[in-house]
């Protein structure tokens, strides 16, 4: 029976598992650890909620389905969807598990899992919450305000991000310095950035910015 003296801040954990028992097992184990779980079957379920979703951690089952789970990891980063993924796992799967930690995933956990292996993990993702949590938000935040520019304002901010001077600037688009500068100020205005530095985190933050 499964028992357990440590507790973690009240965190929301998302369970996606297609095997019923796996997924009732792992609710039952978050529940003693302190943790509201809510169970997903497939990545279909995640991706119907995650825009209503509180930022919290993934345990994500790699079983039958174990690609189609590799395809949920790639679609959340995709989705701008940084938060703590920890992987459950039967032996057969540890190759795949070790996949999913390359691909981001913070650890992963043997099935049928232990209850302290289980909260060793979670412990680690709830200290990258916070972090994580926060990364995605500003990407969010930064590609929505980075829609909004005009295409020459988009062009300006590429040459800044690629470390151009606005003479450099004008000089590829075929415009004057001073139109530059003013589609320059335009564009920190919209992006609400102060400084060059600024438009560096912006275009690190966005990592799929084509320059």
């Amino acid at each position: 029976m499964m028992h357990s003296s440590i507790k973690f801040p009240a965190t929301d954990i998302y369970v996606v598992d297609d095997c019923r028992d796996d997924r009732l097992q792992i609710i039952d184990a978050v529940a003693l650890l302190g943790c509201a779980g809510r169970p997903f079957v497939d990545a279909e379920d995640v991706f119907a909620e995650l825009g209503y979703l509180r930022a919290g951690i993934f345990v994500i089952g790699l079983g039958v389905g174990a690609n189609a789970s590799l395809d949920l990891l790639r679609e959340l980063v995709q989705r701008d969807c940084y938060w703590p993924v920890v992987i459950t796992s039967r032996d057969g799967d540890i190759p795949k598990a070790v996949k999913a930690i390359q691909m981001g995933a913070i650890d992963f956990v043997v099935k049928p899992v232990e209850l302290k292996h289980l909260a060793s993990a979670i412990k680690e993702a709830v200290k990258l919450l916070p972090e994580r949590s926060e990364k995605s938000h500003k990407i969010q935040i930064f590609k929505s305000l980075f829609s909004e520019l005009s295409p020459r304002q988009r062009q300006v901010f590429c040459g800044v991000a690629r470390g151009q001077s606005n003479r450099e600037i004008a000089l590829q688009y075929d415009l004057s310095v001073r139109t530059v500068e003013s589609y320059r100020l335009a564009m920190k205005a919209r992006l609400s950035v102060t400084s060059t530095a600024g438009i560096f985190d912006i275009r690190s933050a966005i990592s799929d910015l084509e320059l």
